[in-house]
């Protein structure tokens, strides 16, 4: 029996090494990979934008839930608007990160949220 904990020991000390030397932005997975979301055509670039914002928004919370759903904290946005015969529609791509790490300068956001779950739902208000 002795043998089988040497051997897991041998494992497990060299996992725990590994996890210990990554940093700790990476360890919290501050930022997820990149997301793209277009909104649907508006007579206005400023509310194509706004559209654009707000898919991507619920596209970002879906997948990765409400500490990754603020723009103000996503790295590198970009907006593509074009026109069409029903007004101008844009699309924004952004690499979503956690709310209250960075934002898109690099700079440490200041808001700071408490999340919890209740009935299910998985709730973040700002503190």
């Amino acid at each position: 029996m002795t043998g089988l904990f040497t051997r897991l020991a041998m494992f497990a000390v060299p996992i725990v090494a590994i996890s210990l030397a990554m940093p700790a932005e990476a360890q919290a997975q501050a930022c997820k990979s990149r997301i793209v979301a277009s909104g649907t055509a508006r007579p206005t670039d400023s509310w194509a934008r706004r559209t654009a914002n707000s898919m991507w928004k619920r596209q970002v919370i879906a997948e990765f839930g409400e500490q990754y759903g603020e723009l103000s904290a996503a790295k590198d946005v970009d907006y593509r608007c074009a026109g069409g015969s029903l007004g101008r529609r844009c699309t924004v791509e952004a690499t979503p990160c956690r709310v209250g790490e960075t934002n898109a300068s690099g700079q440490a956001l200041q808001k700071k949220y408490r999340c919890f779950r209740r009935e299910g739902k998985r709730i973040c208000r700002e503190i």
